[in-house]
């Protein structure tokens, strides 16, 4: 049984959404660099003012590093991030959501093919 859900379109939806507010959010985007980038880009042209953290389970570019980002070795680590990082927000795969029961943010479903097997298409 897989009790993951899948929602394509959850990372445009919700980065566009006129009610979600992320100004002065600490934020957490667990996704492959390049990408993961690209979603902190997006969320501070969109008025992203606090903390986001870019972490991945891949070797990161030192170049595209940002002060903070993390890599990750297993889950563990990423369990531990989560509790001792205190985010309002977590862009993840929804996978991941259930490895983290005491996460008490908004949970943004972000389909990470390495991590669920699934494209987001």
């Amino acid at each position: 049984e897989n009790s993951c859900s899948y929602n394509t379109n959850a990372v445009e939806l919700k980065i566009s959404a006129d009610d979600m507010d992320y100004t002065g959010k600490k934020i957490l985007i667990v996704q492959q660099q390049v990408m993961a980038g690209s979603i902190r880009e997006e969320l501070q042209k969109r008025g992203a003012d606090g903390e986001i953290t870019v972490a991945s389970w891949f070797s990161m570019e030192k170049d595209l590093l940002e002060e903070g980002d993390v890599p990750l070795k297993d889950e563990e680590d990423y369990m531990d991030l989560v509790e001792k990082g205190r985010y309002d927000v977590i862009f993840a795969d929804p996978c991941m959501e259930r490895m983290i029961p005491g996460f008490e943010g908004v949970f943004i479903p972000l389909t990470h093919f390495a991590v669920s097997g699934k494209l987001n298409v």
